[in-house]
């Protein structure tokens, strides 16, 4: 009967510790899901501002006799009551530049005047520094058009350093954030790794069993959100992931949080379960061990009880 008893307890308690389980793991997926959704309109929210920023400048621009940016100082200023932005460069047709830190325009020196003006106002891909390897920006291109024709290039600077920063300082530090495009596959944030990578590396992911890698990096190319749990290397454990399209060119945003952390609860009720029934086990042995002594001492008093009967039957008898 205690080893009927321990085998059901544990059966229940294996259940409930599964089903604890689904629900902490089905909690933590809700959770980045609404994380990863005002993320994803926290990024829309500021990159649009920022280029509506530019907009205005170019507008303004074109109401005044001559673009040079040597008679409008405030031109230069204006970088600070964007968001992102941490500089403003101008580009003129015939490729003249002008900023107020003119360190910045070595690495503008690739940029197409013509294909980045034929494209209207939008922001850039990841671009690495050309003097200095590993050193990433994105770039808000605006043109300044005046009687339909366009008279220069506005040029924002945002540096990954300063983009990353404000997007994971606010974040617990068992959470990751990740921002990646889908085209490339190049990362613009990556909380992870010291070093920006390219999503590449997912497909050497090992993925937790009823998770697939194939299916992420088929949703991520075709923009689509989900969720995912694989094993991290440089966190060893495994990771639970939820990605959400961003809404600006083709990036994707993608917070996780680490097994110990969304099964942590779960552990600890696990450790209370077990407990539990070694104590209720134990409580049901001694409690046998009682009724089997209780039991044993009536039959002792019983079999006592019938030797006097069976000595006086014996005696009367003779």
């Amino acid at each position: 009967m205690a080893l009927s008893l321990a085998i059901c307890l544990s059966a229940v308690s294996a259940i409930a510790t599964k089903a604890i389980s689904d629900l902490a793991v089905s909690s933590c997926f809700r959770e980045l899901q609404d994380s990863t959704v005002q993320y994803a309109a926290d990024i829309r929210t500021d990159i649009e501002y920022d280029l509506k920023l530019l907009e205005v400048i170019a507008d303004n621009m074109t109401k005044q006799n001559t673009l040079l940016p040597g008679e409008k100082k405030e031109l230069f200023t204006l970088s600070k009551a964007g968001i992102l932005l941490d500089e403003i460069v101008l580009i003129l047709p015939d490729g003249r530049m002008y900023a107020d830190d003119e360190a910045c325009l070595e690495q503008l020196k690739a940029v197409s005047y013509t294909e980045e003006a034929a494209a209207g106002a939008h922001v850039s891909g990841r671009i690495e520094d050309r003097e200095k390897p590993g050193k990433f920006y994105l770039y808000y291109f605006v043109p300044v058009v005046k009687d339909g024709e366009t008279k220069g290039l506005l040029c924002g600077i945002i540096d990954l350093d300063t983009l990353t920063q404000r997007y994971t300082g606010q974040l617990a530090e068992e959470t990751s954030f990740q921002l990646l495009e889908s085209g490339s596959g190049a990362f613009l944030i990556d909380s992870i790794h010291s070093e920006l990578g390219n999503k590449v590396n997912f497909r050497n992911r090992t993925a937790k069993k009823g998770y697939g890698m194939e299916q992420v990096m088929e949703d991520i190319e075709g923009g689509n959100p989900g969720k995912t749990a694989f094993f991290s290397r440089s966190k060893q454990e495994y990771i639970y992931c939820v990605y959400e399209p961003v809404g600006i060119n083709d990036w994707m945003i993608m917070l996780g949080q680490p097994e110990n952390i969304v099964l942590g609860d779960a552990e600890n009720i696990r450790f209370i379960l077990r407990h539990f029934i070694i104590f209720e086990t134990t409580v049901f042995l001694l409690y046998l061990l009682f009724v089997f002594w209780e039991i044993r001492k009536t039959f002792r008093e019983r079999e006592k009880e019938l030797g006097r009967v069976q000595y006086i039957l014996r005696r009367d008898t003779f």
